[in-house]
């Protein structure tokens, strides 16, 4: 059909038609891939030592809820001379105290840090860890020993109440629009906790090495890699203060926040293949 037999805003919606469908067609070859694979923690490594301020000592064992958020990265390369455990290879060095940039090419984590309602759970509280509020009230009491508190200093003992509370807070109405509950990123593997990772639109070129650590926490149930004034702003009442979050480095410079305790991959992991799905065993335990 001759293009003078159209009206003008026919021809206009069949030449927009041909343009789109040629784009839907258009490979762009970029060297992206979405990356697919397992983190495996060693149970006998994911035991947590912790204190309090009296001197009692005791050992959080077998409770996956006890494990720091995990940062998985994709580098170009793996070095084994920089510190005491394998490291991405380093950028130029522009700063002594944290070593030079390791320039992920793409990266995700296993659970981040997110806010309980409460200040008391300001960098304490993660994602993929708790299936309930009653899990996150019975993991604090009872394995941490330091029961959530309102900001009055009343310890909360009702999940019902948590849940209103959150509810109200964060003007919600469902979990689903909470970050705090829902589905969890471990599972028991047996001899292992083991969850299910993608790292999405990440650079990629056959050879790449996957890497990462577990940031666990320290005899004070804290976290090295929690920035406490990042995140949100709180403010309600006399109630003022930051959320916390993952500070935004800790993929470039990961070193720097690696701490005694903290879980490492030790053995390098080389992909070829980006369908190739990888399994990343946090083997090796920093100590100072």
């Amino acid at each position: 059909m001759s293009s003078e037999l159209l009206p003008r805003a026919a021809l206009a919606c069949v030449l927009a038609s041909a343009a789109l469908s040629v784009g839907c067609k258009y490979d762009e070859n970029l060297p992206n891939a979405d990356l697919k694979g397992t983190v495996r923690i060693p149970k006998e490594l994911a035991a947590v030592a912790l204190s309090d301020l009296e001197g009692n000592q005791w050992t959080i064992e077998d409770d996956a809820r006890a494990i720091g958020p995990v940062y998985i990265g994709v580098y170009a390369g793996i070095d084994d001379t920089l510190y005491s455990y394998p490291h991405p290879e380093w950028g130029p060095v522009l700063d002594e105290e944290q070593g030079g940039d390791a320039y992920p090419w793409g990266g995700t984590s296993a659970g981040r840090f997110a806010w309980g309602c409460y200040e008391a759970t300001v960098c304490k509280t993660l994602t993929g860890r708790y299936d309930s509020y009653q899990s996150v009230l019975d993991f604090f009491r009872d394995q941490v020993r330091s029961p959530i508190t309102d900001d009055l200093g009343n310890e909360i003992t009702s999940a019902e109440e948590y849940q209103e509370r959150c509810f109200m807070i964060e003007d919600v109405t469902s979990d689903d629009e909470l970050d705090l509950v829902g589905p969890l990123d471990f599972t028991d593997g047996g001899d292992y906790f083991e969850a299910e990772v993608e790292i999405l639109h990440s650079q990629f070129t056959p050879g790449v090495s996957v890497w990462g650590f577990a940031d666990m926490p320290s005899a004070a149930f804290g976290f090295s890699t929690c920035d406490v004034e990042g995140g949100g702003y709180h403010y309600y009442n006399s109630e003022d203060y930051y959320k916390g979050t993952n500070y935004r480095d800790v993929l470039n410079f990961p070193g720097k926040y690696i701490t005694a305790g903290d879980l490492v991959s030790f053995d390098p992991i080389v992909v070829d293949d980006p369908e190739q799905e990888f399994v990343l065993e946090l083997g090796y335990k920093y100590e100072d």
